[in-house]
């Protein structure tokens, strides 16, 4: 299990990573930050990005917060990190 810090901009008009803050990945969230949607989004986000069930995307910490520790079930850090370079090439 990898765990994956997270910096966390809710209500965009998508759902996408800008960046990174240190060792946080910056990520921006299309869902407002109200009863938990925007934490679905990541969850649902990080999903999609990392190629993991929704089951395996966890928020340890920072639920009511934009800072948050997210863990990835069956990924190091590095497969982590590795998956989203593919990606995004600025890291």
């Amino acid at each position: 299990m990898g765990i994956i810090e997270c910096k966390i901009t809710p209500n965009t008009a998508k759902s996408r990573v800008v960046g990174y803050i240190g060792k946080a990945l910056k990520i921006q969230i299309a869902a407002p930050p109200e009863k938990g949607k925007a934490n679905e989004e990541l969850i649902y986000f990080l999903s999609k990005l990392l190629n993991v069930p929704k089951s395996a995307v966890r928020i340890l910490t920072g639920e009511t917060g934009r800072l948050k520790r997210v863990s990835i079930e069956g990924l190091s850090v590095e497969e982590i990190w590795e998956r989203i370079d593919k990606r995004h090439s600025d890291r």
